[in-house]
Order: C-alpha cells, then structure tokens, then sequence
C-alpha cells in the first residue's frame, strides 16, 4: 500500500487495520489498494450503491446486488492484507447482506442501516487503486437513533430508509474519495 498524497509507504496497524504514511506519520484517509483485493472492494461498493439505489426506489434489492456483496465482503474478510478493522467492517457487511433479497423492504432497511454504518467507515479507510468515482455521505435526522447514514454515488439525494415518503430527506455531511488531478485521494 502506498501513501497517495506523501508517495511514500505505508504502514498498516495489525490491530485496527488503519494506514498510516511513513514520511508524514498521519493517518491516510483512504488508503489506495491495488490487485484483486482493489478490484474487489470497488465492485463491493457497485453493489452496495446498487442496493441504495434500489431501497430509495421502494424496490427490494436484487439477488444480484445482494449476493454480490455477500460474496464480496465475504471474500475480502479473509484477506490478512487489510488489517483486522477494515476486515470486522467487512463481516459486518456480510452477516447483514446475506439473503437479503429474500426480506421485506422494511427489514431490508433495517439492514441496510449496519451496511452502510460498515461500508461508510470502510470507505473512509481503504478504497481501490482504480476508484474514479466519489461518495456522497447523506444522513436523515428521521431515521430512529441517528442511524440514517449512507453512501451513494448521484448529487441528487435519493434516501434509501424512506424512498418516495421522503425521498429527498436527508443533508449532504461530506464528499469521500475524490481524486485530484494529481490521482491523490482527498475528502471534502
């Protein structure tokens, strides 16, 4: 893993799987991964972005999102590579996807609320080398016991925990994972 801002190495802490740049010594924001393991966890946020997209729509998630990010998280939770934090975030992911194209839309939500808590911290911590494409964190003050937070991919807010009865609740907190001109990841 290398430090995108300092080009510098970066050292991953065994115990909470944060990255941290050798040269500037401070926690990365998002670490660049490359090879499968990067590959992997980009399709795992197109499923998970596929799944709000979904929910938002009033629609259960498809077989083909959900068994994607089950199989996905569930793959990269064995990769020792990403550190023991990112790899509790990824199991969080997997124990809360795993049929759930099979539930109500309502216990879909309630679902979604622990992938999207797991995928927004991951997404902070490691994204993949070929990331071209930033996170918008929304968060809805209606969701009960202030777990109203995802990530989609779109400007126009789209919140999944209520679709068309309040489609457009909800307030942008930040921008994740742009790169600048130089490649270098950054948050707004």
């Amino acid at each position: 893993c290398v430090c995108v801002r300092a080009r510098a190495r970066v050292c991953v802490c065994a115990h909470t799987g944060v990255c941290v740049c050798v040269r500037a010594r401070t926690r990365m924001h998002a670490c660049a991964r490359g090879g499968v393991a990067g590959e992997h966890l980009e399709k795992l946020y197109q499923a998970y972005s596929e799944i709000q997209k979904t929910l938002s729509r009033d629609q259960k998630p498809t077989e083909t999102a959900a068994t994607s990010l089950t199989q996905l998280s569930g793959e990269l939770t064995l990769n020792e590579s990403l550190g023991e934090e990112i790899r509790k975030q990824l199991a969080t992911i997997n124990a809360n996807s795993a049929h759930l194209q099979h539930l109500s839309i309502e216990d879909a939500r309630k679902k979604f609320k622990s992938i999207s808590h797991a995928v927004i911290t991951l997404a902070t911590e490691v994204r993949g080398q070929s990331a071209n494409t930033a996170f918008k964190h929304f968060f809805c003050p209606m969701v009960k016991q202030g777990e109203g937070d995802w990530l989609q991919v779109d400007d126009q807010l789209s919140n999944p925990y209520f679709g068309s009865e309040m489609l457009h609740c909800g307030e942008l907190v930040r921008t994740i994972g742009l790169k600048d001109e130089g490649g270098e990841m950054r948050d707004e």
